[in-house]
């Protein structure tokens, strides 16, 4: 709701301020919702939600058979998408491409979640192809053609920073030419 007196907008439990672009009040969950208690569920509205202001949720469970199902979080603080999954003989989580999240990795899961994790567009291990393809540059060309790129582009600074000394109209410019580099 908008108070047209203030200024600001009431959400159930704290008001938002649409010129600072946060909340005035700290989120009722203190800093369980993220470092900052003013900004709305971990400052990532787009991929997560909180009408009451108490917890964030993200991804919707998916059902993977044999009594499992799985769960995929967006990235929430920077370190990539993850994956919750739960069997009738345990849970755990993993990080995108075998990366590491909340401490656990893809080796403790079973391979049905694995394979359900990739029906759903996750990736749960390492990619098989680690090679580094490149321009065909070695690195020492590569140097070499940045060093003159560079070179050529300060020669051109110089010319032209020059041409004032040739016309006499110009010559009011000259100290400020010399001490320029």
């Amino acid at each position: 709701q908008h108070d047209e007196e203030s200024g600001l907008y009431y959400n159930r439990h704290r008001y938002y301020d649409p010129l600072q672009g946060r909340y005035i009040i700290q989120d009722p969950i203190g800093l369980a919702g993220g470092i900052n208690p003013y900004s709305y569920v971990m400052n990532n509205p787009v991929q997560w939600i909180d009408p009451l202001g108490l917890a964030h949720t993200s991804g919707k469970w998916k059902d993977c058979g044999k009594g499992c199902r799985i769960r995929i979080d967006g990235d929430a603080v920077g370190d990539g998408r993850h994956l919750h999954w739960e069997c009738k003989n345990g849970s755990g989580v993993m990080g995108e491409f075998g990366g590491m999240s909340h401490g656990e990795d893809y080796s403790s899961a079973p391979n049905s979640i694995k394979k359900c994790a990739k029906k759903y567009g996750f990736e749960p291990e390492p990619s098989k192809d680690l090679s580094c393809k490149t321009s065909g540059l070695s690195t020492t060309d590569a140097a070499l053609a940045t060093g003159a790129t560079i070179g050529a582009g300060y020669v051109i600074y110089r010319v032209i920073r020059f041409i004032p000394s040739l016309a006499p109209p110009l010559w009011w410019s000259i100290p400020a030419n010399v001490v320029t580099p």
